[in-house]
């Protein structure tokens, strides 16, 4: 059994998959985006259509999000939709930015409307890029009306790393909280997911690398346990 990492570790380690291992963000967000479209794959496998909504946040969960809509563009079988309720991601030079851009160099289409109005053409799957890890306070405004209109969804849902509106750590919904049917979470599962409304969140959770081994990434959470071990309580 994996054990599951915080939203601290989680942020760390890509710290240092980028700072000590030599892996740009861009690429780590590319193979999220590769687990996620072979997750989508997968899911469909047990639908009777192909028709999928790929729902885009403004950060780096909408990146991934973005990524795996580029993969399974113009894909046999599937039907594509992108919304982006809450904006697309566009902070300059950041890795979800460039999945935007590449993306829409291929004339993947991105529409800015509600998640209601993105329900309307009835999709048989509904991809949750809205919000990741690093969403830790609560949901308000139009961020929550979105999450609430996720947890809605007429079909099943497939989560991006972390279920929209779940806090990763303690498994509490920020307001509200998608459900998912499957969960594609990144390099560990999330403290979050067995606590509280986490397994009625997160469905089936499947763990994903994004450019190394489970056995690299077991062995810098040890160091990184044991090291905070040692160094024990300060003041």
């Amino acid at each position: 059994m994996v054990t599951p990492w915080t939203r601290v570790e989680c942020v760390d380690f890509d710290r240092h998959l980028q700072a000590e291992g030599h892996l740009p963000a861009a690429l780590l967000m590319e193979n999220a985006g590769v687990a996620v479209a072979a997750a989508v794959r997968r899911a469909l496998a047990e639908l009777p259509g192909g028709k999928v909504l790929v729902v885009v946040g403004p950060g780096n969960n909408g990146g991934d999000a973005l990524v795996a809509g580029r993969l399974l563009h113009r894909a046999a079988g599937i039907e594509l939709d992108l919304a982006a309720p809450l904006g697309v991601p566009d902070r300059p030079g950041g890795p979800a930015a460039g999945a935007l851009e590449a993306a829409r160099a291929l004339g993947i289409q991105i529409r800015l409307v509600s998640v209601a109005e993105a329900f309307q053409a009835l999709p048989d799957l509904v991809v949750d890029g809205l919000f990741g890890l690093g969403l830790s306070r609560p949901l308000e405004g139009p961020a929550l009306a979105a999450v609430a209109a996720m947890a809605r969804s007429p079909a099943p849902v497939l989560a991006v790393d972390v279920p929209s509106g779940l806090d990763c750590d303690t498994g509490a919904a920020l307001g509200a909280t998608v459900r998912a049917r499957w969960t594609v979470t990144f390099v560990a599962p999330k403290a979050g997911f067995q606590r509280e409304l986490g397994p009625e969140a997160c469905g089936l959770v499947s763990v994903a690398g994004i450019g190394v081994s489970a056995g690299y990434a077991r062995a810098w959470w040890e160091r990184r346990r044991a090291q905070a071990a040692d160094a024990g309580p300060q003041g």
